[in-house]
């Protein structure tokens, strides 16, 4: 493969053997991207043979102590860490060379848990304590993971007069609360003792605050040391990375302090529960439970289990629609005008699902179509224990759709789906995308907001799940059994998409980014976002009601059903943008597969074409730049930068199995031609016909290339599609 890994100056990686062989680890770390603006330039990075699709290499972008940052690290791979110089030293009373050496001696003995965050609970004390590499943190108070996930904002960001939201990831800002304000022990030795490794971390200074009161007074000020076993033999593997439930502690991380009698009592009790807990192991070993450990309990090592009579216990064969079980979140009120949407991409009798509805449909739906989901009526939630104390009664519905969905019973199932009934599903890329993981390990995957502000209230690391969210089939059971407790627990949440977020964060799940998941949280025209899919299949589509129609003169409902002509005969290559160049008039050629096709009367390199032309709004009418998760291009006058549009019309097979699909222009440009590159007018062209191959899907993250066939003063024009050549520059 021949893939790039990351850019700036931080570092990037290019697939072998593009620039180098697979080496290991020396002396790289992975980072967040520090800042909502990028860098790039030289490069300082390795190609590591562990870096996956999921892993890149960010700039950290931030002033002062980022030790707020390093303590929470995202569950993936610690690759590179830049901008040392324009940081505090990472550990404090020394200098940066001394800190980036102590760094690295954790790091020359286990690479693998080098920053990953370990959350745990003290119930005893109620105490919350998180572990990194650098650093040990002790909350007096049980903070749930969800917020101990969001790095301490001790650092200050690169511009000193920027704007909130400063950051492409949540944060909490440092306080002087002593239920909030976290024990700081930092990283110190690391030594080898029989098979485990003990790191060791210590107090550098008192907290300087009074016990947390409302949790019992336990004060963890007599805490003066922290030592920390992990398994010397066992590497972190990188999926187990992505998944806390993985790490595998042998022992629970010991506390060392003054060997008080009330210490001593505690100590014994620990020992008891151990006991019983290696008790419960075995059992689990041999004999699955249907629920999971407390977090108390977690630091044994985990499997979950694939016996479980609804997973298909026949793994060798390839994920196939029929393993996809569909959650459908709808209500009455909306379906008449909704039933459209969700009926353009449902397969009756091959699709498995359900579609929740708030009440029992009326007569004028009865019967009810074989052509629409199998519906259930949401359970009654007044019955329930906690229903007094939910504030937001239609957000709990829409959660508990997961685990109303698992009791319908369905067999031989992997994967769990949800989506709303205003939300378009492309099947066919759904499968293919889900079967690069393996479904019996804990897996959310799914996509956050187009808006930058909507992730910044919410969460960046938050499926929003209009656009959709996959929960591996084990999780979803998982999580099924714990529900209920966990909507008590947080009651007080007011969105079904966090609520997920924080039930999955509490069993250690983190979330699994993929772009093709679409929330669309814009308004207006979205086709400037549509002709510039990013370069990944394209799962989804959500808030049809909130964007003008996708394709001019038609309605919703039309447009949606235009789209899945071409779906149907090709999912893989829908929406994917193809760029070619036809030099002899100087134009560019960028083409959305099954949607759009735009002609620019100049030569614009594809780094440009890249980015969407900003043709939509954004979800809130006062948000302030940035706005986007995205760069993009605001439309221009110039006859040189705007494009002529044509819109997908039709599709069909012809001989010698090629797929032709055919663009034909929506209005005139209305513009002069572009004098600059040599007044070739691309006004006569009324028709584009793609020509792309019937036999052979595009892999899931590849490309077409094409060429251009093209006679002047013409008014169709020809593209064929072809298998891009070795190390093809298109530019």
């Amino acid at each position: 493969r021949f893939k790039r890994c990351g850019a700036g100056i931080d570092g990037f990686c290019d697939g072998v053997p593009l620039l180098c062989t697979p080496v290991l680890l020396v002396a790289g770390f992975w980072w967040w991207l520090g800042s909502v603006r990028g860098g790039g330039g030289r490069a300082f990075g390795f190609c590591l043979d562990f870096i996956n699709n999921f892993t890149s290499l960010f700039e950290i972008d931030l002033h002062n102590d980022i030790s707020g940052l390093l303590s929470a690290h995202p569950q993936t791979t610690f690759v590179s860490l830049h901008h040392i110089d324009t940081i505090d030293p990472i550990f404090p009373s020394m200098n940066r060379s001394e800190s980036i050496n102590r760094l690295l001696k954790a790091a020359k003995v286990d690479q693998s848990r080098l920053l990953q965050q370990t959350i745990r609970y003290h119930r005893q004390s109620n105490w919350s304590l998180s572990i990194s590499a650098t650093l040990a943190y002790i909350n007096e108070n049980i903070i749930p993971r969800s917020i101990l996930w969001r790095p301490i904002e001790t650092f200050r960001p690169w511009h000193s007069n920027s704007r909130r939201p400063f950051y492409m990831f949540n944060t909490r800002w440092p306080s002087n609360n002593p239920c909030e304000a976290p024990h700081l022990f930092f990283f110190d030795s690391i030594e080898h003792i029989g098979d485990q490794i003990v790191t060791t971390y210590v107090r550098r200074s008192p907290r300087g605050l009074p016990a947390c009161s409302s949790t019992g007074n336990h004060s963890t000020n007599p805490i003066t040391r922290i030592k920390v076993f992990s398994p010397a033999s066992t590497h972190l593997e990188e999926e187990d990375t992505a998944v806390t439930l993985y790490i595998r502690l042998e022992q629970m991380s010991t506390i060392q302090q003054n060997l008080t009698p009330l210490f001593l009592r505690t100590i014994c009790k620990f020992l008891a529960i151990l006991v019983l807990v290696w008790f419960l192991f075995c059992t689990y070993l041999f004999n699955p439970p249907n629920y999971q450990p407390s977090d108390l309990l977690s630091t044994i090592n985990k499997k979950w289990s694939t016996s479980s009579p609804i997973i298909s216990t026949n793994n060798s064969t390839k994920t196939n629609i029929s393993h996809i079980l569909f959650g459908i979140c709808g209500s009455m009120k909306a379906w008449k005008h909704r039933k459209s949407y969700i009926e353009a991409w449902w397969r009756p009798n091959v699709t498995r699902g359900y579609l929740f509805l708030d009440r029992h449909p009326t007569e004028e739906f009865q019967p009810w179509p074989s052509t629409s989901p199998p519906f259930r009526v949401s359970e009654d939630l007044t019955k329930l224990k906690v229903f007094p104390k939910i504030l937001w009664p239609i957000q709990v519905r829409l959660l508990r759709t997961i685990m109303e969905a698992l009791r319908q019973g369905d067999k031989d199932l992997r994967w769990y789906v949800k989506g709303d009934d205003d939300t378009v599903v492309m099947v066919d890329n759904l499968v293919e995308v889900l079967a690069k993981y393996d479904h019996t390990k804990p897996y959310y995957i799914g996509s956050n907001s187009e808006g930058v502000e909507s992730n910044f209230d919410f969460s960046f690391d938050m499926a929003f799940g209009g656009g959709g969210y996959a929960l591996s089939y084990p999780l979803a059971e998982a999580l099924a059994t714990k529900l209920d407790d966990c909507i008590e627990r947080y009651s007080y949440i007011n969105s079904e998409d966090f609520w997920l977020h924080s039930c999955l964060a509490d069993l250690g799940v983190a979330l699994t980014h993929d772009k093709g998941f679409h929330q669309i949280d814009l308004h207006n025209d979205i086709s400037g976002l549509l002709s510039a899919h990013p370069q990944t299949p394209f799962l989804s589509l959500h808030h049809i009601d909130t964007i003008d129609p996708i394709f001019p003169s038609i309605d919703r409902s039309e447009s949606i059903n235009r789209l899945m002509k071409a779906a149907k005969i090709d999912q893989s290559r829908l929406l994917q943008q193809t760029i070619c160049y036809h030099r002899q008039s100087n134009w560019s050629l960028s083409i959305s597969w099954g949607y759009s096709a735009y002609i620019y009367e100049n030569i614009i390199p594809r780094s440009i074409l890249w980015r969407p032309l900003e043709t939509f709004r954004p979800w809130k009418r006062n948000s302030r730049p940035p706005l986007y998760m995205f760069n993009t291009r605001w439309p221009s006058n110039n006859p040189c930068e705007a494009p002529h549009l044509l819109f997908f019309d039709s599709i069909e097979h012809i001989e010698e199995g090629q797929i032709v699909t055919t663009y034909v222009r929506a209005w005139p440009r209305g513009l002069s031609t572009c004098s600059f590159a040599g007044n070739h007018s691309a006004d006569p062209i009324t028709k584009i016909k793609v020509f792309s191959p019937a036999s052979t899907r595009l892999e899931v993250g590849g490309r077409d290339c094409c060429d251009i066939e093209y006679k002047e003063g013409a008014n169709v024009m020809e593209v064929k599609y072809r298998a891009c050549m070795k190390f093809e520059v298109i530019a």
